[in-house]
């Protein structure tokens, strides 16, 4: 069966699994727990769906349907308003993503380092002292490790900028401490040296500026009135298994006087030591040994808040689904929908 590449809103996994139990009782659940083909839910659920499904106005993931689920998919688009051809074309542009600009602006900065250590050594007559090879070398390899996992994350740059920053300023040096500093050309090399401090600057305070303005218009993944409701309906000392502590943190919640509790502190990290680096969207599941811990956490917990990346997370398998799905029954709609076990809700 063909496959389609699918973009996700918020890291969430389009995977829609046949549940005739949910349907028959009429539950509601997140995308993640597969809503998007069912008519019969609210227009905010299924455009919740939409958006997790197509990557409409968010960010991009690689998913796959089969060409019913493609079919069923842009009927849903169509029924919510969505422009099917603009649909299909936001599909395409997700299945490209960034890699071409990506890749380009890699080559060009692979040859300024290439460029700037021949530079050097021809000028100098000497090859690249040890801390060069050192910065060079370090970079290479650190983005063969930000290539080699399926997941990046976006503050893992941070490690990247040192050994850029020295991969490039290191050998530049060398090329302006080679210039001529007397003689005919002392004012042009002296020109020179000003010229390449003050684009370093300004390439500074630009990114300064840039960093900045995106910080300024960042805003809470969960409002204020979410966290209140959370804490309003979940009694103090309640085991809550989240797939982002910081949820249970910021409504104090975190700890819990329940006997066996589940201590699931990084739900990721866990199912990266367990399955060799995986994740929920990249074949954690597959692991007999991750399967096993969301289950008994699962089966230990009174209450669930999954986020809307808890895909990522969670490797929401057959029996994982199966066992939530009869146990836990929702108190809150999304974007982050928190669950209760169900016999202790209806008490």
């Amino acid at each position: 069966m063909a496959r389609r590449p699918v973009g996700a809103a918020g890291g969430v996994v389009a995977e829609r699994p046949h549940r005739p139990d949910a349907r028959r009782h009429g539950e509601q659940h997140p995308p993640h727990l597969g809503v998007a083909g069912d008519r019969h839910r609210p227009a905010a659920v299924r455009r919740a769906a939409l958006a997790a499904l197509g990557g409409i106005g968010g960010s991009l993931l690689q998913g796959a349907l089969g060409d019913a689920e493609y079919a069923e998919f842009m009927e849903l688009a169509a029924e919510e308003g969505f422009d099917p051809e603009q649909v299909a074309g936001d599909l395409a542009v997700a299945g490209h993503g960034p890699l071409p600009v990506l890749a380009v602006i890699g080559a060009a900065v692979i040859a300024v380092i290439a460029a700037l250590s021949v530079l050097g050594s021809r000028l100098t007559r000497q090859p690249p002292p040890p801390l060069d090879w050192f910065a060079t070398v370090t970079f290479a390899l650190v983005i063969v490790a930000f290539l080699w996992p399926a997941d990046f994350y976006n503050h893992y740059s941070a490690f990247l900028a040192p050994f850029l920053a020295l991969a490039i300023a290191l050998p530049a040096s060398r090329v302006l401490g080679a210039l001529p500093g007397s003689g005919a050309r002392e004012r042009v090399t002296l020109l020179v040296r000003r010229c390449v401090a003050g684009v370093a600057a300004a390439v500074l305070v630009l990114f300064a500026v840039l960093q900045g303005i995106a910080e300024s218009h960042l805003a809470a993944a969960v409002t204020g009135a979410e966290i209140s409701a959370a804490r309003r309906a979940i009694p103090p000392g309640s085991c809550v298994l989240t797939d982002q502590v910081s949820y249970t943190i910021a409504i104090n919640r975190f700890v819990s006087d329940a006997p066996g509790c589940p201590q699931m502190v990084d739900g990721v990290g866990s199912d990266y030591a367990l399955s060799s680096g995986h994740n929920g969207l990249t074949g954690a599941g597959s692991t007999p040994a991750v399967e096993q811990l969301w289950l008994s956490a699962f089966r230990s917990a009174q209450y669930v808040w999954l986020t809307s990346d808890s895909t990522r997370r969670v490797p929401w398998t057959l029996r994982l689904r199966a066992y939530f799905l009869a146990n836990f029954e929702p108190l809150t709609e999304g974007p982050d929908w928190l669950y209760a076990r169900k016999a202790q809700h209806r008490r």
